[in-house]
């Protein structure tokens, strides 16, 4: 059995996403008909494993909408029922924060924001692929929040094992970059959730008073597949905790920061990691 699955139903076939066999993911159909008759579980590979982490596969018209993670940013597909004719969906690289879709609709609906942006709906055409907005379908309110300006990098940091470990960096605009600043490393969430560059009042916050932001990468969740996942748990736990001091290293190599400048912060099965740090 997958030990990661997402289900979609379409008659007598069964659709999941799962990293059985496939440690980025892929999508399977199951003959639910021919399991019936037989008692045996059989599947046919729809999408293959790719270099990409497969983090959503939604029926949509005649195939699917699918949303991978390329270096934990979002890339969207729109491919027929048999996963062919693959169609990118023209995006901004920020989070997609819900996906609504339905077999047999010639429409769907996708969410995203960006760090100091909330969600913006677009439609997608099922077929076509092609996308409106629909920010007319939210007014904004007489006296809005106007976000700051930001930069967002993505560095990389070398842990002690010799692994990568990414990560953004989030600065005001106008920050000057010659010299240290009020920096806050920040993880959170855990167990293989991947958590993305979509918003964050208290990152604009940030911004707003100065600060820069190490952003979201520093621990091995689930932005890369299963085995970066589980690289990070268990025996491996270690990993995690010198992926951390790794990131704070290397803010402070790079001048971004100084030990006197560093603040850390972790929520969730984040905290867990960063107060040992």
């Amino acid at each position: 059995m997958p030990n990661s699955c997402s289900p979609d139903l379409d008659a007598a076939t069964l659709y999941l996403r799962t990293d059985f066999e496939a440690e980025a993911g892929r999508l399977v159909a199951v003959d639910l008909d021919a399991f019936q008759e037989t008692g045996q579980v059989s599947w046919q590979e729809v999408i293959a494993e790719s270099e990409h982490t497969l983090l959503e596969a939604r029926s949509a018209g005649d195939g699917f909408i699918l949303v991978y993670l390329a270096d934990a940013q979002p890339l969207i597909f729109q491919v027929g029922l048999d996963g062919s004719s693959a169609q990118p969906v023209d995006v901004v690289e920020v989070r997609v924060v819900g996906l609504n879709a339905k077999r047999g609709d010639t429409e769907a609906f996708v969410g995203l924001s960006s760090v100091t942006s909330p969600t913006e709906s677009y439609l997608i055409e099922a077929r076509s692929a092609a996308v409106t907005s629909l920010a007319e379908l939210v007014q904004p309110a007489e006296e809005a929040f106007v976000p700051p300006q930001i930069v967002v990098e993505r560095l990389t940091a070398t842990s002690k094992d010799g692994a990568s470990v990414p990560y953004f960096l989030v600065s005001p605009a106008d920050a000057d970059r010659s010299r240290p600043q009020p920096t806050l490393l920040v993880r959170i969430w855990g167990f293989k959730i991947p958590v993305l560059r979509g918003l964050s009042p208290w990152l604009a916050l940030l911004a707003c008073r100065r600060w820069t932001a190490g952003d979201r990468q520093p621990a091995r969740w689930g932005e890369f597949g299963t085995a970066w996942y589980e690289a990070g748990r268990l025996a491996h736990k270690q990993n995690v905790f010198d992926d951390f001091v790794a990131v704070a290293d290397h803010l402070k190599q790079t001048g971004v920061t100084t030990t006197q400048q560093l603040a850390l912060h972790g929520r969730s099965n984040g905290a867990c990691l960063s107060e040992p740090c």
